[in-house]
């Protein structure tokens, strides 16, 4: 089949400096040219990167585009002139899958030369314009049933076409190099992702400082990206986070993007919390995957986008970001993983990572290529 691919005018590939959804496509990509198929890619280009250059059987097409801004709505009109380049250089495919909003709006509606539309849905649907973009696809891909059921609740004139798949990681590297964990007596806790506030990080610097206090040994490591043009909550946010963590045994590090470095680095720990207050924004957690998958125990706020992957009591623990006192909920979470013994941590570690086995790069990519099948056929 020949498969089109069309990412954000903002983030390269393969990503630098963050970018879940970019991973995800990147390393999709690179699996259907593994088993035979013609793949093309649309991209931001970066200083330093070819503009066009095959890469294990991948063709990369990465175009200059105007820097990220703090605005959604900014951000596709900054998307403009990459998605008019695009739709410029677009050629004859049996697929086009699109991730890109400006792109979307500006695709001609009968345009099934170019491949059957389909739009992967990672975020919820919202605003009337959704529904007018939405009716161009072929189908919709949502990461998950919450993705789902939004569409339901938003559009439901679509459901028909739209079916879950869930987002794919480098599960097994993490599972591989997860077998070793930090010692015994560890109580190092670990947040990979964007800095940003929708991901509740002053909530869970909070809730750490009176952890501390009770359990001295206990260490705070937050993984990621700070910059606003690469997704972050900018300088002001980081340095208030940092205020916040100040005397405690707490690091903000910066962004680990290959898989066997962050696997690496998730070996260091024993905990993983990510307390998103994000509640039309997450829809999946590619992040709480690959902690899942290394066998850590993760504390999840109570949004739908994690029900698949982290189980109260089974596969993890949920606390209860709606409660008026949120802060309390999350420190008696924490309280609560940092006192198990270590018998049930490997116990929830290991169901975890069975659960994260099935987000592999070969089983997801399976799925699309079941559902590319149908539009060439």
């Amino acid at each position: 089949m020949k498969i089109t691919i069309v990412t954000s005018a903002f983030i390269p590939l393969p990503p630098a400096g963050g970018g879940a959804i970019e991973k995800v496509w990147d390393g999709l990509s690179r699996e259907f040219a593994r088993r035979g198929h013609d793949v093309t890619v649309f991209c931001n280009r970066p200083p330093g990167l070819s503009p066009s250059e095959t890469v294990e059987g991948v063709k990369f097409h990465r175009i200059r585009s105007l820097r990220q801004a703090r605005s959604a709505y900014a951000n596709v009109l900054r998307a403009v002139p990459y998605a008019t380049t695009v739709l410029s250089r677009l050629e004859e495919a049996d697929v086009l899958v699109v991730n890109d909003t400006a792109t979307l709006a500006l695709l001609p509606p009968m345009s099934e030369n170019l491949g059957k539309l389909v739009i992967n849905l990672q975020r919820l649907p919202k605003g009337p314009a959704m529904r007018v973009l939405y009716a161009k696809a072929w189908k919709l891909a949502a990461v998950s049933e919450a993705v789902r059921q939004a569409v339901l609740d938003a559009v439901p004139d679509l459901l028909d076409r739209t079916v879950v798949i869930g987002n794919p990681s480098a599960v097994e590297v993490f599972r591989e190099r997860g077998g070793e964990r930090a010692p015994e007596g560890d109580k190092t806790i670990f947040y990979t992702g964007r800095i940003h506030p929708e991901k509740g990080l002053h909530l869970l610097a909070r809730a750490f400082r009176r952890v501390a206090a009770e359990f001295p040994a206990a260490k705070l490591r937050l993984v990621g990206e700070s910059r606003i043009d690469r997704g972050g909550g900018g300088e002001t946010y980081l340095a208030e986070l940092r205020a916040s963590l100040e005397g405690l045994d707490a690091q903000i590090l910066p962004p680990v993007n290959d898989a066997g470095g962050l696997a690496n680095t998730l070996r260091e720990a024993r905990y993983y919390c990510y307390p998103s207050l994000a509640e039309s924004g997450e829809t999946f957690g590619v992040a709480v995957l690959e902690a899942c998958a290394s066998g850590l125990v993760p504390i999840v706020s109570d949004l739908p986008a994690f029900r698949e992957l982290v189980t109260n009591g089974e596969t993890g623990f949920v606390f209860d970001h709606r409660k008026p006192d949120p802060e309390t909920e999350l420190v008696a979470s924490l309280r609560k993983v940092l006192s198990l013994p270590c018998e049930e941590l490997w116990r929830l570690g290991a169901a975890a990572s069975r659960r994260a086995m099935n987000f592999s790069f070969e089983k997801i990519a399976s799925r699309y290529l079941e559902l590319f099948a149908e539009a060439a056929a």
